[in-house]
């Protein structure tokens, strides 16, 4: 009997140490986040490795157009795995933000972590950094091109913008320059524009019979090592005596029914960190986001204090120019 009680006394024992034992930690689920994008690709995952490293989450970049990406979302709705997207035009990220793709009020940042004329009204996307349109004019062109309305004169210049993503955002701060000062020739400003404009037919960027090319900064650094005649044009950054050249932006967004929400946010304030912004921005050929001080890059000079219309501010312009454009 005695040697009955002492065996269970034992074994109740064992269960009640083996009940008190720590577990051993176990390995936590792998944390992933997947970017849609137009101007980075897989490759440019190894941007974000010290992100990667330090919070253990994976980026994953998938390549797609705009156009792609909106009929993909459209499709898939609240089964997408997207969680955000880095586009390089204004005007896409704003077509996916009026599509209701986009998480309201996801991007709550601290004051003075950028300046607000970088995030959306909706506060559903913010700029990332910054692409000037640029004039690249013949040294010895005899008229000096200075300014936007110099393409508006009797000369006629070359471009490769022909899409709405390149477009509007130029045209939606023109349009709202003119509506303080001259509402009456936003017409005629669109028509002579357009009558003066010569499509370049590939991604040469030559003047094609023109004294001057009018482009986005970031097409002219792309183009430049590899086609030589660039490096014999001069390189304008116009308006800098009316507050400093118009520009596009690329934009980051988190989608709606992000799985990664939370992820989404950490990489958001990761991709403001000013040494992170400026590698990102050096791989896309655009300026960084400069905060707490004007930017001291050459497209708008430090010395003017007045700042150029923020593109994202200016997307509610749209619809008009839309209707103008289709007039012309």
């Amino acid at each position: 009997m005695k040697s009955t009680f002492k065996a269970v006394f034992t074994l109740i024992l064992i269960v009640l140490f083996s009940a008190c034992t720590i577990d051993k930690a176990r390995p936590t689920k792998k944390q992933h986040l997947y970017v849609a994008s137009d101007c980075l690709t897989k490759k440019d995952e190894k941007l974000f490795r010290n992100f990667v490293k330090s919070t253990k989450i994976n980026i994953h970049i998938i390549a797609i157009t705009p156009d792609s990406l909106r009929k993909l979302l459209n499709k898939e709705g609240l089964t997408t795995s997207i969680d955000c997207v880095i586009s390089s035009s204004v005007y896409d990220v704003k077509n996916l933000s009026d599509s209701k793709f986009l998480q309201e009020k996801s991007i709550d940042l601290a004051k003075g972590i950028i300046p607000s004329k970088f995030v959306s009204e909706r506060k559903d996307f913010i700029g990332l950094g910054i692409d000037p349109y640029v004039l690249l004019a013949q040294n010895d062109s005899i008229n000096k091109w200075r300014n936007y309305s110099d393409l508006n004169g009797k000369l006629a210049f070359t471009t490769d913008l022909k899409s709405k993503s390149d477009l509007l955002p130029y045209y939606s701060i023109v349009f709202a320059k003119l509506e303080k000062s001259k509402p009456n020739i936003l017409y005629t400003w669109g028509k002579n524009f357009t009558k003066n404009k010569v499509n370049v037919s590939n991604d040469s960027l030559k003047l094609n019979g023109t004294k001057v090319f009018f482009t986005l900064y970031s097409h002219y650094e792309k183009n430049k090592n590899d086609q030589k005649h660039l490096k014999k044009l001069n390189l304008i950054f116009p308006n800098q005596r009316k507050a400093g050249s118009y520009f596009n932006m690329s934009c980051f967004g988190i989608i709606k029914q992000a799985r990664n929400y939370s992820n989404a946010q950490l990489f958001l304030n990761y991709l403001l960190l000013d040494n992170v912004n400026k590698r990102l921005n050096s791989r896309l050929k655009m300026f960084p986001i400069i905060v707490e001080k004007q930017s001291i890059y050459p497209y708008q000079q430090q010395r003017y204090k007045k700042t150029s219309l923020s593109p994202i501010q200016q997307t509610k312009q749209y619809p008009k120019v839309i209707s103008i454009i289709k007039n012309i």
